[in-house]
């Protein structure tokens, strides 16, 4: 909701996309920082780790370019207002109170309420009301 409504879109491949760029990430890091120490010792010794790390980050720019090139890479979301993310979030509160509240036997009536909300809240953003 932060995001619709500063950015007036929503990704919608994002989730999708984070799957391969959240393991890259992590090998990018670590070849950064020792190719920066290792160049600090001796700049022979980075050009290796920094050739495996240009192939990573590679892999993380070409990863991003085709999926935000895809036609339904975003949503525009125009009608987002603040109070329509502070209902939101408002809420997301019941159902997460009523899990540790309630018995097992209603937490699923509770998660469909959540879903419910949601499924709301999107229609008032569509309808740009509030």
């Amino acid at each position: 909701p932060i995001v619709a409504a500063t950015f007036d879109q929503v990704s919608v491949v994002g989730v999708f996309t984070n799957l391969i760029a959240v393991p890259l990430s992590g090998p990018i890091l670590i070849l950064g920082l020792l190719g920066s120490l290792a160049g600090n010792i001796y700049p022979l010794l980075a050009y290796p780790l920094n050739a495996c790390n240009g192939f990573l980050v590679t892999i993380l720019i070409h990863t991003a370019k085709g999926a935000s090139s895809l036609p339904f890479a975003s949503v525009t979301t125009p009608g987002v207002t603040l109070l329509l993310v502070a209902l939101f979030y408002a809420g997301c509160v019941p159902p997460i109170v009523a899990e540790r509240v309630f018995s097992h036997e209603r937490r699923s009536l509770w998660a469909a309420l959540l879903l419910l909300w949601s499924a709301l809240w999107l229609v008032l953003v569509a309808a740009g009301r509030i």
